[in-house]
């Protein structure tokens, strides 16, 4: 079957290369966007007004949403959970005409609203059970937290979030490539700069892995909005790590590469994150990667000590011997990068649209349908 929906919050631009490769085999695609882009994305660059692919857009969250798909009992629905009432309107009148549909998520936030959330996502995971074709998980986090749902391991596959394949040459970021000039390693940082994100555990693992360093000249670039009200500045200026920090702020999606290629080493050391696209970004790009624990895309797109390393989450020691690694030797982060773009190869949108298409299509000939 080739005629799908994807019901997804808000538009993306890493998805929209999936969709591209979704189409390009051959796809009946529409997406059903039913959220505006919200204020934090627009302040880390996303188009607040997005230019929408063919097959596209967006809809109000209300059961008139169904009416935009005309023949949508002839399609697999695509659901990202039921957060909201407006998806677990949209799910149980999917069950109810016994209309094909696969939930696809990120695992759950842990924290006090996933306590709280607990009993909806059991009967939810029973609702899979019961009427889904399958459930496909961004990740080992996700498949495991499915399991923990109560869905059925037979009824779950791994699909990753792939991301736009960017050119490994062209323009640079003037600001960075100025800072960053004739320092080994550089290190980068992209996404909010945030406690979630553990930006403070960064900034002190990166003072603790260049004290008494002499020779070489590391430096940390930091790209994404600041929301900690100047604390992080502070913090680096107390760190006496202020000369060699910079707080580049937000840059376009589309402008990514210009960044990212100005760096040896990625560094994504969240106490959370569900995926972590910015992975697949610096892997296509050639970087060494270092993740925390914490970190879905870790788990896939970092192969311990071959292309970078996975870190005790938000344990300062534990990331400042990573990148102490390339700061005494700088000349392994080329090493890592050369093995990151190899191990990207299997999560390009068009590897990641042939294992979508694989999993749906295993679903229906196991009979997993209603």
């Amino acid at each position: 079957m080739n005629r799908f929906v994807i019901w997804t919050n808000i538009p993306n631009h890493y998805q929209s290369a999936f969709y591209g490769a979704l189409r390009t085999r051959g796809v009946d695609l529409l997406v059903r966007y039913y959220e505006s882009v919200p204020a934090h994305r627009a302040a880390m660059g996303w188009a607040d007004t997005p230019m929408l692919g063919d097959g596209e857009c967006f809809v109000e969250k209300s059961p008139a949403a169904m009416k935009t798909v005309p023949d949508w009992d002839d399609r697999v629905h695509v659901v990202p959970g039921c957060r909201q009432p407006f998806l677990r309107w949209l799910v149980g009148d999917l069950c109810r005409a016994r209309a094909p549909w696969v939930h696809w998520s990120e695992p759950s936030h842990p924290g006090w609203r996933r306590l709280a959330g607990w009993p909806v996502r059991r009967w939810y995971g029973g609702l899979i059970n019961r009427h889904a074709w399958g459930a496909l998980a961004i990740g080992r986090n996700a498949a495991n937290d499915f399991r923990v749902w109560g869905v059925r391991p037979e009824k779950i596959a791994i699909v990753s979030y792939s991301s736009m394949v960017y050119p490994h040459e062209g323009v640079l970021d003037d600001a960075a490539l100025r800072f960053a000039e004739e320092a080994h390693p550089v290190f980068g940082f992209v996404g909010a700069l945030c406690p979630r994100k553990g930006t403070d555990v960064l900034l002190r693992a990166f003072a603790q892995s260049i004290s008494g360093i002499t020779k070489a000249r590391p430096v940390l670039v930091l790209v994404g909005p600041d929301r900690s009200d100047g604390a992080y500045h502070r913090l680096a200026q107390s760190l006496g790590i202020a000369q060699s920090v910079l707080f580049r702020g937000a840059v376009a999606p589309g402008a990514m590469d210009r960044v990212l290629r100005c760096m040896d080493v990625l560094c994504l050391p969240s106490r959370f994150d569900g995926w972590g696209v910015v992975l697949n970004e610096g892997a296509s790009l050639g970087l060494a990667l270092i993740a925390s624990e914490a970190v879905g895309a870790g788990l896939h797109l970092i192969s311990e000590g071959m292309n970078g390393f996975r870190t005790v989450t938000g344990d300062v020691r534990s990331l400042s011997r990573a990148m102490k690694a390339y700061v005494q030797q700088p000349s392994l982060a080329k090493v890592h990068g050369e093995r990151s773009r190899l191990l990207f190869d299997d999560y390009t949108p068009e590897r990641n649209a042939l294992r979508f298409l694989s999993a749906v299509e295993t679903f229906r000939v196991l009979g997993s349908c209603p």
